[in-house]
């Protein structure tokens, strides 16, 4: 069936943290979809009366009312999210995916393997936002620069960088490598605590 797609063991993982860890602030659009797309509510109550008792875990647990669940999968089918039949199109899909990237973390160890992860990276001109991005990302997991393009993590990360990479299309202008040590790590020791 077109637009129709699994979602792989991470990705499941990472949606489900962020449907159970997200605040009640947070947009109602992302919890209906990532409950929609987990199977976590049923696809068939978006779509017949009595909304209320198929979404009712849901809604109690993140005090939405049932009008406004409501509205928002009117809202998601008429924005092209949804199609008729309460199933997500490509532009929902695509919604899933940047809220996937979006929860994207690297799990801390209690104790450093004495390994460094260094990612470096040569994206060619023509990808300038996918760089920019890809960096920024790596920034806000963590990761120290050390040269241009060269950055530098103590925790194990490399399912977390090819995942990113993969979202950004740049996978195969990456390289994650592990090292013992390199010339300049004295701040980077300091930095990380290890």
């Amino acid at each position: 069936m077109k637009g129709v797609r699994t979602l792989t063991a991470t990705e499941k993982q990472r949606l489900l943290n962020f449907f159970h860890a997200t605040p009640l602030r947070a947009a109602l659009t992302d919890l209906v979809l990532v409950a929609l797309v987990l199977g976590l509510v049923g696809i068939v109550g978006a779509t017949i009366p009595g909304i209320a008792m198929v979404y009712a875990p849901f809604m109690k647990r993140k005090k939405y009312t049932e009008h406004q669940v409501q509205k928002t999968l009117y809202n998601l089918k008429t924005n092209g999210y949804l199609n008729r039949s309460a199933r997500l199109t490509q532009k929902g899909w695509n919604r899933i995916k940047r809220l996937s990237i979006e929860t994207v973390t690297i799990p801390l160890v209690a104790r450093w393997d004495g390994l460094w992860r260094v990612v470096i990276f040569d994206i060619p001109v023509h990808y300038n936002k996918a760089r920019t991005a890809f960096r920024a990302k790596l920034k806000e997991l963590g990761f120290v620069q050390i040269q241009k393009s060269v950055w530098v993590c103590p925790y194990p990360c490399e399912t977390e960088i090819l995942f990113v990479a993969d979202f950004f299309s740049v996978r195969r202008y990456i390289e994650i490598m592990e090292v013992r040590s390199f010339l300049h790590e004295t701040r980077l020791r300091t930095h990380f605590s290890c």
